[in-house]
Formats: C-alpha cells, sequence, structure tokens
C-alpha cells in the first residue's frame, strides 16, 4: 500500500493534515510531536549544539520513514508529515533555503555529505501532497504554532521565498521517479474542507478506496 508524503515550508500544515488524515480512512500517521514541533528552533542555537539539535530531529523523522516503509509493506496506507531528509541534498545552501543551514556553519559541508547519502539510501515514497500557502494564511499559521523561530522576520521572509523550491524539487523527485505529485492550496479555518478534498484526489487516482 501507498505511503503518502508532505511536502511544504515548516508551518505549511503538514503535521495537522497527517493526524487528521487517519480518521476514517484504513490508514496510520507518522509525525514530530508538538513539543518537538516547538523546540525545532535552532536558528539561536550554535554551531555543534544546533547541529547535534538537527540531527535529533532527522534521526526522529528517518525513524518514522522506516515505520511507514514497514506499514505499508503490511498492507496499510501511510501519511507522514515530511520527506525533507531525502531531498534535503537540494535544499542545502539554495537561496530561500538558507534557513536550514547557513553554509558559513562549520557542519555545513557534514550536513551536505549526510543528505547525499540519505538520498541514496533512504526509501522512495509513492505520492508526495506539495501543500502552498499564501503569504497571509502562512504567517496565520505561523502565529498559531506558538514557536520563537516562527516570529522572526527575517525567517519568514527567506523562509516563504522557498516555497518554490520546496515544491519544485518535490515535484521533480516525483518525475524522476514515477511518482505521483499532487498539490493544494491551505485557506484559513478550512481544514475539513481541505481534508475532504485530498480525499477525492487520492481516490481519483486510485491510491484511497474510501
Amino acid at each position: 500500500m501507498p505511503i503518502i508524503a508532505f511536502v511544504g515550508i515548516p508551518g505549511a500544515g503538514a503535521t495537522t493534515l497527517t493526524k487528521f488524515l487517519g480518521k476514517g480512512t484504513n490508514c496510520c500517521g507518522y509525525f514530530l510531536s508538538e513539543e518537538d514541533e516547538k523546540t525545532d528552533s535552532c536558528d539561536c542555537l550554535k554551531d555543534n549544539y544546533a547541529f547535534g539539535l538537527r540531527m535529533k530531529f532527522r534521526l526522529e523523522r528517518i525513524k518514522h520513514l522506516y515505520m511507514a516503509q514497514k506499514q505499508s509493506e503490511n498492507g496499510q496506507i501511510v501519511f507522514i508529515d515530511g520527506y525533507y531528509d531525502k531531498l534535503m541534498r537540494f535544499y542545502l545552501g539554495e537561496k530561500g533555503c538558507r534557513w536550514l543551514m547557513k553554509s558559513s556553519d562549520p557542519y555545513f559541508k557534514v550536513a551536505k555529505e549526510i543528505s547525499y547519502i540519505d538520498y541514496r539510501l533512504l526509501p522512495d515514497i509513492d505520492v508526495i501532497i506539495g501543500l502552498r500557502v499564501s503569504f497571509d494564511v502562512w504567517i496565520h499559521f505561523l502565529k498559531n504554532r506558538g514557536r520563537p523561530l516562527d516570529l522572526n522576520v527575517d525567517f519568514q521572509k527567506e523562509c516563504f521565498l522557498g516555497q518554490d523550491i520546496f515544491l519544485n524539487i518535490a515535484k521533480q523527485y516525483c518525475v524522476s521517479h514515477d511518482k505521483i505529485y499532487l498539490e493544494i492550496c491551505q485557506e484559513v479555518n478550512q481544514l475539513e474542507h481541505i481534508v475532504e478534498n485530498i480525499k477525492l484526489k487520492l481516490k481519483k487516482i486510485g491510491v484511497l478506496s474510501v
């Protein structure tokens, strides 16, 4: 059964959608806990501690990916709230993605090498759902997340510039690996409508049957 992953800039709603899409379907979801999401804010941290914290969350996401692979092999449809680590090699150092890690960081080359290995070794998935947000909708979502980095204006400008990069790289991955790419536009206070819209799109392509 398929593994379905969300891709979008932080705060685009991937975790929320992953939680809700399991309701009423024969699906399961993997996502970082709310506590992890609130502490996954390394911009203010320095050098080795910031790198170590990033590796901690990478480990958690990769664990989820392999758990999702096992569930998929056992006949379960699985949603995961991100696919960043598989695609990180294309993000690191790019304009609009420098909030992930600055090229001046002493661990940047190490992170880049890890990203190439991850791209080669981490499992492929079947469907990517790209989450596109307008700036106003995104800021509304960020205010509700309660993470300190989200309030940083420089982060907001840089991160939003990376939206097209995130989505285009995900789309290119799907084309090159013969996978399915879908894209939805997020809206404020439209969670149930968007969840149903995603279910409908997945039914149309034969991925979801309920």
